[in-house]
């Protein structure tokens, strides 16, 4: 490689990503938690692909990334960067002119132009495969779900479930439309064996509750995109649920707690009807189901609807780029309060043009009135923009949006019955 090729890499390498990606013509980045973001042109997806300005990186989900912008863009234009011609081409596009000395010929260019063609088929066809893949698992994981859902008793107030929220509670709350239910055994799956083989590490009763897409229609078909399991240990108060730890190493012994609730099958753009009618005016609901049930029972308003999205980000929707602040005690970066969109901050409250429908939990049209429930538990800072993206995100001309908070130091399950 003469000194002048090297020099013309070298400078081509110098480029900001940014720009070399404008200069190749490639669709734009949305902009989004400090990066760019969006579809690999060649590996395809939503937003597979990103630029972090300030780190000087790109990346693909699909096949990795690296600092070089020559490099970026022989990847996406299914060049083989160790090629000396593919290498050249990329750093022509990404400067904008020809590479010094004699230029190709025209059997080269083919030649180059139909191997890429070749590879970019390839690595489309393998996208495909992979999001087919993702397809199936997903809905493998959906039908495990409706299957848990399916098999499940109502809850009647003389079951483990109705004995539980008793339990966190004070009192089991009498409603006319529970949408909860109740397994006696259910199995906990975490890890695998010696041979590989899944990991039953607990078995016993628990409550379970349904994620749907749609909360206006019936708990049935297709509309159960999930469920959501709370395992029970009536003898473990306050929480009442068991004590549970990963295998730590094949001899066994306890490794990290975990968790003993559990999500399967789809939470994002889901819902839990929890209980009432969600053709209610009024929805009372935050992350968890608990506390829900919690401060229904403190509102005193028995028509409302109680709900539960799952978590945090599926309440609140994704976040817009701008409005991210870092927190000066933590160092950590806190979410922006502003919905995603593509055209800035929406003054009218109309719908976002950067949400799509199963971005997050929905809500029904006719709510007039909404009570979104935060969590002393969490990050307060973190939470609480969270919450205002939540409330920013369902607000709409003729409905009230309200954040409320349990008391310093308590959540609502304490501040409604006797739980710790």
């Amino acid at each position: 490689m003469t000194d002048s090729i090297r020099d013309f890499i070298g400078e081509a390498d110098a480029a900001s990503l940014a720009g070399a990606w404008a200069a190749a013509g490639f669709a734009p980045l949305r902009r989004a938690a400090g990066e760019l973001v969006g579809p690999c042109p060649a590996c395809g997806g939503e937003d597979r692909f990103s630029i972090a300005e300030g780190k000087r990186a790109w990346n693909c989900r699909g096949a990795g990334g690296g600092h070089s912008p020559v490099g970026m863009i022989a990847h996406c234009l299914g060049y083989d960067a160790s090629r000396r011609e593919d290498l050249l081409r990329a750093a022509e596009i990404v400067l904008g002119r020809d590479r010094p000395g004699a230029a190709e010929t025209e059997a080269e260019r083919l030649a180059r132009e139909q191997a890429a063609a070749v590879r970019r088929r390839k690595a489309e066809a393998a996208a495909r495969a992979r999001a087919s893949e993702a397809d199936a698992f997903r809905e493998r994981e959906r039908a495990k779900a409706r299957g848990i859902w399916q098999r499940a008793c109502p809850i009647d107030g003389a079951d483990p479930a109705s004995a539980y929220l008793e339990a966190r509670l004070g009192i089991f709350p009498l409603a006319a439309a529970w949408h909860l239910r109740f397994d006696p055994e259910i199995t906990y799956w975490h890890g695998t064996d010696e041979f590989g083989r899944p990991l039953a590490l607990h078995a016993g009763p628990a409550m379970i509750a349904a994620i749907l897409c749609d909360p206006m229609r019936d708990a049935d078909g297709d509309n159960v995109i999930g469920c959501h399991i709370t395992w029970i240990d009536l003898d473990r108060p306050p929480k009442c649920r068991p004590l549970l730890h990963a295998r730590s190493g094949a001899g066994g012994g306890d490794g990290d707690a975990l968790a003993t609730k559990k999500m399967r099958g789809t939470k994002k753009g889901g819902i839990i009807p929890v209980l009432g009618d969600p053709a209610r005016d009024l929805w009372i609901g935050g992350e968890g189901i608990e506390n829900g049930i919690a401060a229904w029972l403190l509102t005193g308003k028995p028509d409302a609807f109680v709900f539960a999205a799952g978590d945090l980000g599926n309440l609140a929707g994704p976040a817009a780029a701008h409005g991210r602040v870092k927190n000066p005690e933590t160092g950590k970066w806190i979410p922006s309060p502003w919905p995603r969109e593509d055209h800035g901050p929406r003054e009218d409250h109309g719908p976002r043009e950067g949400q799509g429908p199963g971005d997050a939990m929905p809500v029904a049209d006719g709510v007039r009135e909404i009570v979104l429930l935060g969590d002393a538990d969490s990050d307060p800072a973190a939470t609480a923009a969270q919450m205002l993206r939540a409330q920013r995100r369902i607000e709409r001309p003729g409905r009230v949006v309200q954040l409320s908070w349990p008391a310093l130091g308590m959540d609502w399950a304490q501040m409604a019955g006797r739980s710790e």
